[in-house]
């Protein structure tokens, strides 16, 4: 936010190249909670209670990597950041829901 206010909320394109460390470890670990979000859906694939949440699941982190993916290549397009925040919350609360319906 530091960033895009320093900027007056343009030149959108140059916002990564002002913080690649925190960029490097958030596309690191995003393709950490990715591959265990697959894994998941994978080992979960049996239990039909929970199967198209699972599915669910791996969907919504496909979508959130899709829209990473084009903040960075297309140079950070403004539709695309609200959206991948959006996913990402979607994501965090298909998980916390399949956690307390295992936990039960």
């Amino acid at each position: 936010d530091d960033i895009s206010r320093e900027l007056g909320y343009q030149q959108r394109e140059t916002w990564l190249a002002q913080t690649p460390v925190a960029f490097l470890i958030h596309r690191s670990f995003s393709w950490l909670v990715f591959a265990g979000g697959i894994a998941l859906a994978w080992a979960g694939r049996n239990i039909i209670q929970l199967r198209n949440k699972l599915f669910g699941l791996a969907g919504i982190l496909l979508l959130s990597m899709a829209s990473g993916i084009t903040l960075f290549y297309a140079d950070m397009p403004a539709i695309a950041q609200p959206v991948h925040l959006l996913l990402a919350t979607f994501a965090i609360t298909q998980t916390c829901y399949l956690l307390f319906k295992t936990r039960r």
